[in-house]
């Protein structure tokens, strides 16, 4: 016989941004972010695939969080925690290193092969 209460859960639902993650790799990337970011003291707000992060000294704001779980994905959840803080690590030493003598900051690009869209819908299906 079938209920017909929904019995609750402690499952995370995996955003439409995150689908290539199951609930478990998703729960544990989410924890592995907020866990940075706590153990900096540094205040944040995560949305769909961002997270806002209050001023601070690391020059942390807007971040997109899509390639960095694809990153994660590409791995065992085990080396998550590692590859996010590498990730967020690296951010902040390039942020520090693109400002130019006199305080501006300078211009960091990142190039992609003109298919790089394609190959990447193509990977995540």
């Amino acid at each position: 016989m079938k209920s017909f209460f929904k019995k609750k859960t402690n499952e995370t639902n995996v955003p439409e941004w995150a689908s290539f993650f199951d609930n478990n790799e998703y729960s544990l990337f989410i924890e592995e972010v907020e866990n940075y970011f706590k153990n900096l003291n540094i205040q944040y707000e995560l949305a769909d695939g961002e997270l806002f992060a209050e001023e601070n000294e690391f020059g942390f704001s807007n971040l997109g969080l899509v390639n960095l779980a694809q990153v994660c994905k590409q791995d065992k959840p085990k080396y998550y925690k590692e590859i996010i803080s590498e990730h967020f690590s690296s951010l902040a030493a390039s942020r520090a290193t693109a400002r130019t003598d006199n305080g501006k900051i300078g211009l960091n690009v990142m190039c992609n092969p003109t298919d790089y869209r394609k190959k990447l819908k193509q990977i995540l299906k």
